[in-house]
C-alpha cells in the first residue's frame, strides 16, 4: 500500500460504532492526524447486527450522559456529515408490575430531567392510548422517554467514518494489527499486515475481540482484558396488517419502544412487523472453554438458532402483545456480544500502561457509541472528561477477575438485564475471589458478606432471628434487620468519638 501511513497521533484498532465514534471525536477537537484500524470491514463484529436501540434510561448518572448525548449527536449528525440515516425518536414505555419497579421508575425520572431528558411517569391507561395493542390489566405504571428510539447501526458508523475521514483522519479496512511495542519514551508502534505505524496513543476498541487484542500490552504493563462474550438471540416477525395500518393512520410514526423489564425483553416496530429481544436467565456464554475457544475471524457471522432457551419470554411477549402472536418468525439473528462482569464497558485509561486507553467490551454499543467517542477524545486530548466516569473506567477491576469470574459474572448480569439494584442487596455469582485471615470468623460473628474490589467484607453484623435470606434485601425501604444492627455497633463508636469531643472541649477552656 503506497499511501500506507507512517506515523500519527492516535491508533484505534477496531472498526466498530465505538472505534469509528473514538476517531470522529477526535477529529472534531482537532486531532485529525490519527488512524483507525479494521481487520475486516467495518462493523464487522457486533456492530452489523446489532438491534440498533437507542436508549437514554440507565441507573448509572455515566451511563445515562452517554446515552443522552447519543441521541441528541445521532438526531444531528445525518445533516452534520451529509449522510442519509434512519433513525426514529419513537419513544418508549417501560412497563413496572410493582410499586418497587415504579420507585425505580421515579429515581431514573429525577436523574433524566436534572439532564434535560423529559421523562413522564403514565398509567397503564395512557400507556393503553398511546399503544393500543398493549395488555394493561396488570401494570402498576410505565416510565415514558420521548427520546428513545432506535437507528441503523451500519448507517450510523457509516456516517461517523464520514465525518472522520471528511475531516482528515484515516480509516485502513482489510489491515489487521498484530501487535504493539511501546519505545522508551513511551510512545507506541502499531504493527500491521502492510506495515508499522508509530503513534503516541493506541486505543483498543476491538469490541469483543478487545481481551486478545489487550494481550498484546501485558510486556508493558497491561494485564488481561476482564470480559467474556454472551449469546443474544432476537426475532423479527413478518409484517402484520394492523401495524402497518396504524402507522399510516397515525402519519407514518412508530409505535412506542416497549420494555417489559419485569419479564426482561425489548419489543418494536421493526419495519411493519415486530422486533423481539429477550435477555433469558438461562442464558449462554461462547468462546468460553478450550472446547470451544474464539476463531481467529468471526466477522459477519452468526451463531445457528436457540429458540429453546427463549421460549418463555416469546411467550409472554406474545400475552402482552397479542397481535404479536398473529405473524410468524422472518428471522433470528444470534450474535455474539461482549460482556464485563458488571455490564459496563471498558473506557478510559488502560491500567498500568502509559498512553494507551480502552474503549471496548460495549453490551451497548450504539446506544453508548456516541457518548464513548466524545469522553475517549476528551480523555485523549484534555486528559480528563467532561462527566465522572469511574463507573466505566477500566481501573476499577484487579486481578480478582479471572476467566471463571468473568463468565458467571456476564452469564448474570445478562440474565439480571433488567432487574432492579437494590441498594442492600449482594448479587451471588463469583463470590469469595478473596478472602482475608479472619473471614471464617467474621462469617462465625454472624458476618453478612458483600464484595468490595473482590474482597469479602462484613456488610453488618446478623444475630439469631434476623432475616439474612438474598430475598430480604430486594426492596428500597431501609427497614431491613441490617438498619438495626448497624445502629447497635455504631452507638458505642458515636458515644466513645463525643466523649473524647468533650474532654478535647474542655481542655481547650
Amino acid at each position: 500500500m503506497s499511501d500506507f501511513p507512517t506515523k500519527a497521533r492516535v491508533v484505534i484498532i477496531g472498526g466498530g460504532v465505538v472505534g469509528a465514534s473514538s476517531l470522529y471525536h477526535l477529529a472534531k477537537k482537532g486531532w485529525t492526524d490519527c488512524v483507525l484500524l479494521e481487520k475486516n470491514e467495518l462493523t464487522a463484529g457486533s456492530t452489523w447486527h446489532a438491534a440498533g436501540n437507542v436508549p437514554t434510561f440507565s441507573t448509572s448518572w455515566s451511563i445515562m450522559n452517554m446515552q443522552r448525548y447519543s441521541t441528541e449527536l445521532y438526531a444531528r449528525l445525518g445533516e452534520e456529515v451529509d449522510y442519509p440515516m434512519n433513525y426514529h425518536q419513537s419513544g418508549s414505555i417501560r412497563l413496572a408490575h410493582t410499586p418497587e419497579r415504579m420507585q425505580e421508575f421515579e429515581r431514573a425520572r429525577s436523574m433524566g430531567r436534572y439532564q434535560g431528558i423529559k421523562m413522564e411517569i403514565w398509567t397503564p391507561e395512557q400507556a393503553k392510548e398511546r399503544y393500543p395493542f398493549l395488555e394493561t390489566h396488570d401494570l402498576e405504571g410505565v416510565l415514558y422517554d420521548p427520546s428513545d428510539g432506535d437507528i441503523a447501526p451500519a448507517q450510523l458508523t457509516q456516517a461517523l467514518a464520514k465525518g472522520a475521514r471528511d475531516m482528515g483522519a484515516r480509516i485502513i479496512r482489510f489491515c489487521p494489527a498484530t501487535g504493539v511495542t511501546q519505545q522508551a519514551d513511551k510512545t507506541w508502534v502499531v504493527h500491521t499486515e502492510n506495515g508499522d505505524i508509530a503513534c503516541d496513543y493506541v486505543v483498543n476498541a476491538a469490541g469483543y475481540y478487545a481481551q486478545r487484542v489487550g494481550e498484546w500490552f501485558k510486556p508493558f504493563g497491561g494485564r488481561t482484558v476482564p470480559m467474556m462474550v454472551m449469546s443474544h438471540q432476537y426475532l423479527l416477525s413478518e409484517e402484520v396488517p394492523e401495524v402497518e395500518a396504524w402507522s399510516k393512520a397515525n402519519g407514518g410514526q412508530k409505535l412506542p419502544l416497549l420494555r417489559d423489564v419485569d419479564v426482561s425483553y425489548y419489543l418494536r416496530q421493526e419495519k411493519h412487523g415486530f422486533n423481539l429481544g429477550p435477555y433469558e436467565p438461562n442464558c449462554r456464554a461462547h468462546w468460553d472453554t478450550d472446547v470451544d475457544p474464539m476463531p481467529e475471524d468471526f466477522s459477519f457471522q452468526l451463531w445457528n438458532d436457540d429458540l429453546d432457551r427463549i421460549e418463555d419470554i416469546v411467550t409472554d411477549a406474545m400475552e402482552r402483545v397479542p397481535l404479536m402472536a398473529t405473524s410468524g418468525v422472518a428471522r433470528v439473528i444470534n450474535g455474539p456480544i461482549p460482556y464485563a462482569p458488571d455490564g459496563l464497558p471498558l473506557l478510559g485509561p488502560m491500567p498500568g500502561v502509559d498512553n494507551a486507553f480502552e474503549a471496548c467490551v460495549f453490551t451497548f454499543g450504539i446506544a453508548q457509541g456516541g457518548g464513548a467517542g466524545k469522553c475517549l477524545a476528551e480523555w485523549s486530548i484534555d486528559g480528563q472528561t467532561e462527566w465522572d466516569m469511574w463507573a466505566v473506567d477500566p481501573r476499577r477491576y484487579t486481578d480478582y477477575t479471572d476467566h471463571d469470574y468473568c463468565v458467571q459474572k456476564g452469564k448474570e448480569v445478562y440474565g439480571n438485564e433488567y432487574a432492579m439494584h437494590f441498594p442492600h442487596h449482594e448479587w451471588p455469582a463469583a463470590r469469595d475471589k478473596k478472602l482475608s485471615p479472619v473471614h471464617a470468623e467474621v462469617q462465625q460473628q454472624g458476618g453478612v458478606m458483600g464484595a468490595y474490589n473482590g474482597w469479602e467484607r462484613a456488610n453488618w453484623f446478623a444475630k439469631e432471628g434476623d432475616d439474612t435470606s438474598e430475598a430480604a434485601t430486594h426492596t428500597w425501604d431501609r427497614s431491613g434487620p441490617w438498619q438495626q444492627r448497624i445502629r447497635e455497633d455504631a452507638r458505642p463508636c458515636v458515644t466513645m468519638l463525643a466523649c473524647l469531643i468533650c474532654r478535647g472541649s474542655r481542655g481547650s477552656a
